[in-house]
């Protein structure tokens, strides 16, 4: 696309040239030159604009490969990739590693008693709580369905559960507006230090603390403990 622009431009100045030079020239060679200069920047500009094109078009397949297209988050699979470079980054450079898995609790009611839109709409509202409190370096991403998973860099243990706390409280306070009546949510959290750092032993961790919160009453933060 550069090159193409580039030489669009340096057409147009040749022109220019051209024209102040035309006294001084054959006027039959002064328009032949012109038209040949003109198709040349014609055709710079439609390489250009075609590059461009081509461009805007392959970000949007690459944001459609990465995002889930209800909550604009990114998706599992784009988590794993990310997942994998930033632990192998922790390793080398050995600083605290957390993960964090958090669903909606009794989801099922809310689509059994509002419909499947109003249960898009629950989804979408808790994916706004969390993207607009995480910080900017952690990888938040859909999992699917009502399970949303966070990578936390140098994060404690401790730290992670302060987040999920934060992020517990404000659910719970929370509530979604659907065709005029409110719906309260809550949600439940399972975190887990990654160490040794891995994404599937992480999450698998974490998912084993979220599995207990469950079972304790839902609503409520639970860190991984490793069994003697």
């Amino acid at each position: 696309m550069m090159v193409s622009l580039m030489l669009c431009l340096c057409s147009g100045l040749l022109l220019v040239l051209f024209s102040v030079l035309h006294f001084f020239v054959d006027r039959a060679d002064f328009i032949l030159t012109n038209v040949f200069f003109f198709a040349v920047s014609i055709f710079s500009l439609y390489g250009g604009l075609n590059s461009m094109l081509f461009d805007d078009q392959a970000s949007l397949h690459r944001e459609a490969s990465i995002t889930d297209p209800l909550t604009g988050l990114f998706n599992r699979r784009f988590f794993y990739e990310q997942a994998t470079s930033v632990i192998s980054q922790a390793n080398r450079q050995d600083y605290n590693l957390s993960l964090m898995i958090c669903d909606l609790d009794l989801f099922k009611q809310v689509n059994d008693s509002h419909g499947h839109m109003a249960g898009d709409k629950v989804i979408v509202a808790f994916a706004d709580l969390l993207n607009a409190s995480k910080r900017q370096e952690d990888i938040l991403a859909r999992f699917g369905g009502e399970e949303f998973v966070l990578l936390l860099p140098n994060t404690t243990l401790e730290g992670a559960k302060r987040l999920a706390e934060r992020f517990r409280e404000a659910a719970e306070n929370s509530e979604v507006i659907y065709e005029g009546k409110p719906i309260r949510i809550t949600a439940s959290f399972g975190v887990t230090i990654c160490n040794p750092p891995s994404v599937d032993n992480s999450i698998r961790q974490a998912d084993e603390a979220l599995y207990k919160a469950k079972a304790l009453g839902r609503n409520r933060v639970v860190a991984f403990v490793p069994q003697q």
